[in-house]
């Protein structure tokens, strides 16, 4: 404690204790600029060191532009058509341009700007001033960094417009305060590692690879974090085979790029950062260029003179002679190499496969983090930390979304475009895209690897599936069944990894409710299954004898006889029904006479009531009798007594009537079996099985089914009623 009072007391005088800094020498704009045009014209590179380049009102004024509308302050200073050749660099560090006292606005900040000029490389270190590049052309690289020398001592960073650049490097070993920042663009540039700023804004430019946090360092360093705004707006990225991080050789007729072109952000902090109408450039290969291998990116670095490739040992072994395409070999240059490569791609069909430039955010802490409008083809986004928003609208994702073990905001803070979800997958063991659902016979090697990143992509359709369904969306319901159809896939994966019952039946349980609810969440579907399943058994049910319409062989004979017997007899047909009707009728007037003997010994109300009961079957006795009549054709005659013409007119008329009997009979029948199908399947044998035999038991395994339908088909249907 005492310590900490000590301190504390001695942190004031220890505050104003310290001078500002000291430069080793002082020059103005215009000879800072003649010394820069000297070298140029020498063809020599230029360095700067420890100097302070303030302002001649006077001297300095045709190298300032008018930006602050003071008549007697100018502006910036613009150095112009600079030319340096090849292999020559400009150094300028630890410099200061301008002092406190130069700007006439509060707020203001001194620049300087390169305007229309050529470099081979140029370093900028720990320069105090904010530095401008307009039409610039950098043919090797730029590096810009500063330090903790100059913090707190205003604006500081770097502004390129218009320019065509082959690597810019910024950034800064300490976090940075909210007076740094980098803003790029409509330039064209290979590449840019941008380190640590407050703010950062990359905006309508072509670019090759942008990378963000990784690979970045500093003396003494060994992780570097970014603060503030970054907005990616409006960018082309594309690559050409110059951008591939190596050529692999898979076996002798399959070939892989590995592309290093795109976003690569990881290991920073940054509290917004936005991606706006950018666009992926499909990489094209009609015709390889073997010869651009010779410049080819290696991870950050360019690598001149050597072939980045890497041979697969099994081919190696069959084709020694690829070994010496190596980087290890040095006994063959670079030209050979690639001539050799040349010769074996063009005299073998060689599949080559390659894939676009990507989006890969990694291992991050964002506070807000927004796609909006971008055109991509690969988008990783893994560890992450997302702690207030979390926005994606209306991008095209057209080959893959990567989404693993991101820790999100609120609900609320979250709006994602549901295409996303359609690409939304992995990168498989063999470096391509994978969605969950391949076939075991696809995956070659290491399945473990595969369980993992099935288990990755699950745990990614659970989180979207919260959040849809915390902001009530309808398309959580198809998540649900993609989530499911993983799942299934996995089981099946399981299954062949280690076949035993279990797993078989998990396996093809979860297929079964696929096809049969959709997992649950479609109970229509179940039970227009169930309505087929029915009418499936009802077709087995109709070529077999029930007790409810007795309709067999013997049946068939029966009736067929009494047909031979009216056309071969002078029978008419109310003959065949005159016997039973004349019991019934027995019957009917037996009742009538002891009603009417019966009636006054009991109440009139009774016999009021008993009376209608003869009447009707009367009624219909006589109704039956004047319909046999109506219907007579052969009136009492044989077949063989017609004569021809009559033949014919009642041949016609049997041939109709016994179709009609026929399909009555057919309808009859269905309607049985129908009725004998629904009892089977939704009562599971309840009451007396009006079959037999081998159908007895067909009949008791479709209630079984149904059964085991109905039951789903249930807690589908209230599992949709409970969803809100």
């Amino acid at each position: 404690m005492k310590k900490l009072i000590l301190i504390l007391l001695c942190l004031p005088v220890f505050v104003f204790s310290q001078e500002e800094r000291k430069y080793e020498r002082t020059m103005s704009v215009s000879q800072f600029a003649k010394e820069l045009k000297d070298a140029a014209d020498r063809g020599n590179g230029y360095t700067l060191e420890n100097c302070q380049i303030i302002y001649d009102p006077i001297r300095d004024k045709k190298y300032v532009i008018d930006n602050t509308g003071n008549e007697e302050y100018q502006g910036d200073a613009v150095i112009k058509d600079l030319q340096f050749s090849d292999s020559t660099r400009v150094r300028i560090n630890n410099c200061r341009f301008g002092t406190d006292n130069d700007a006439p606005i509060p707020m203001y900040y001194n620049t300087i700007q390169f305007f229309n000029c050529s470099f081979w490389d140029i370093y900028l270190n720990n320069v105090t001033s904010i530095i401008k590049f307009d039409s610039i052309n950098v043919r090797s690289h730029m590096k810009y960094w500063y330090n903790e020398d100059i913090a707190g001592e205003g604006e500081v960073g770097i502004k390129v417009t218009r320019s065509n650049i082959n690597n810019i490097s910024a950034g800064t070993s300490e976090e940075p305060s909210s007076y740094e920042y980098i803003f790029v663009s409509s330039s064209t540039i290979d590449y840019i590692n941008v380190g640590s700023f407050d703010r950062i804004w990359i905006n309508n430019n072509t670019i090759k690879t942008l990378v963000i946090g990784r690979n970045y360092s500093f003396p003494g360093k060994s992780k570097y974090i970014s603060y503030g705004t970054v907005l990616i707006e409006k960018n082309i990225f594309e690559s050409d085979i110059g951008d591939v991080l190596r050529l692999k050789i898979k076996d002798f007729n399959n070939w892989e790029l590995w592309n290093i072109a795109g976003v690569q952000i990881s290991n920073v902090k940054i509290e917004e950062i936005a991606f706006r109408k950018n666009t992926i450039k499909p990489l094209n290969i009609l015709n390889f260029d073997f010869s651009s291998l010779l410049n080819a990116s290696q991870a950050v670095s360019v690598r001149y003179g050597s072939l980045p490739i890497w041979v697969a040992d099994s081919v190696k072994k069959q084709h020694p002679e690829l070994d010496s395409l190596t980087n290890s070999n040095k006994s063959w240059s670079p030209k050979q190499k690639i001539d050799y490569l040349k010769k074996i791609f063009n005299e073998n069909k060689i599949n080559l496969q390659y894939s676009n430039a990507k989006i890969n955010l990694l291992s991050n802490h964002f506070g807000e983090l927004s796609f909006l409008g971008d055109t991509l083809d690969f988008l990783t986004l893994r560890d992450n930390q997302i702690e207030k928003k979390f926005y994606m609208n209306s991008i095209k994702l057209d080959s893959l979304l990567v989404f693993n073990n991101n820790a999100m905001p609120d609900y609320n803070q979250i709006n994602i475009d549901s295409r996303i979800f359609d690409v939304l997958g992995f990168t498989n063991n063999q470096g391509n895209a994978a969605y969950g659902l391949e076939k075991y016979q696809g995956i070659t090697n290491n399945k473990k690897r595969n369980f993992y990143n099935l288990n990755n992509l699950i745990e990614s359709y659970r989180l979207f599936i919260n959040i849809l369904n915390n902001k009530g969306s309808d398309y959580k319901s198809n998540m649900i069944i993609r989530l499911k159809n993983i799942q299934t896939n996995k089981r099946m994966f399981e299954y062949y990894d280690n076949p035993n019952i279990e797993k078989w039946f998990n396996w093809k349980g979860s297929a079964f409710l696929k096809w049969y609810s959709d997992y649950g969440t479609n109970p229509f579907k179940a039970l227009t299954y169930c309505f087929w399943a029915m009418l499936y058994f009802a077709l087995f049910y109709f070529f077999f004898y029930s007790d409810w319409d007795k309709i067999d062989r013997s049946f068939l004979i029966k009736r067929f006889n009494s047909v031979m017997d009216y056309f071969t007899t002078e029978k008419r047909i109310e003959d065949f029904y005159s016997t039973t009707h004349d019991k019934e009728m027995t019957t009917f007037t037996e009742f009538k006479n002891t009603l009417d003997k019966n009636k006054v010994h009991m109440p009139s109300m009774l016999a009021s009531l008993a009376k209608p009961i003869y009447q009707l079957s009367l009624l219909r006795y006589k109704f039956l009798n004047f319909s046999y009549k109506k219907a007579e054709f052969m009136a009492g005659r044989k077949w063989v007594d017609l004569k021809k013409k009559d033949r014919y007119l009642i041949g016609t008329l049997t041939f109709f009537l016994t179709l009609t009997y026929i399909i009555y009979l057919i309808f009859i029948r269905a309607l049985n079996s129908i009725a004998l199908s629904v009892n089977a399947f939704s009562t599971l044998g309840f009451g007396q099985i009006p079959v037999k035999g081998f159908t007895k038991y067909v009949a008791i395994i479709e209630g079984f089914i149904g059964w085991f339908m109905l039951s789903v088909f249930i807690v589908s249907l209230l599992s949709q009623m409970m969803s809100v």
